[in-house]
């Protein structure tokens, strides 16, 4: 089934298991309140049941990426609060991993980086380069921004 602007990043990341990697553990963030109970690694030969279900996985999605894509953009990256993409400064509500102070981001080049919750008032990450506007803003794709499109839609975990 093609993923859609209302599925979840679990059924994004499905599809890698069992093919591309035996473990759900890859997805799991330790402290992110959408990553409870964890990882069972209970895994189906086909994706769909007990494979990444909800509570397994710690990470948000951004669609139609592919390794081609501008390295700058967020492929990857912990997951937002159900305010998409905001993080929240209480540890105790999902989006809350880092305190709202950083986040883990996966790039399309397969680079990572733990990057610096630098907007405060909307307590998200702002693009690289000066920018005024979040990295995972989807109105900035015509020129001469060309960053991400409604098409790139955000997917928070399950």
């Amino acid at each position: 089934t093609p993923i859609s602007s209302g599925s979840t990043s679990n059924s994004a990341f499905r599809w890698l298991i069992p093919t591309y990697t035996q473990s759900e553990e890859i997805f799991a963030v330790p402290g992110s309140k959408w990553n409870f109970p964890g990882p069972d690694n209970k895994i189906d030969a086909t994706a769909g049941g007990d494979t990444l279900k909800a509570g397994e996985n710690g990470y948000a999605y951004t669609a139609a990426l592919q390794d081609t894509s501008n390295t700058l953009f967020p492929l990857v990256q912990d997951a937002w609060s159900t305010s998409i993409p905001k993080y929240v400064a209480d540890t105790s509500l999902v989006g809350g991993v880092w305190t709202a102070t950083k986040a883990i981001v996966i790039f399309p080049d397969g680079a990572g980086q733990v990057m610096t919750v630098d907007d405060r008032t909307n307590l998200t990450v702002l693009r690289p380069g000066g920018y005024a506007y979040s990295i995972w803003d989807l109105s900035k794709s015509a020129s001469p921004d060309d960053w991400l499109a409604t098409t790139n839609f955000l997917l928070n975990p399950e």
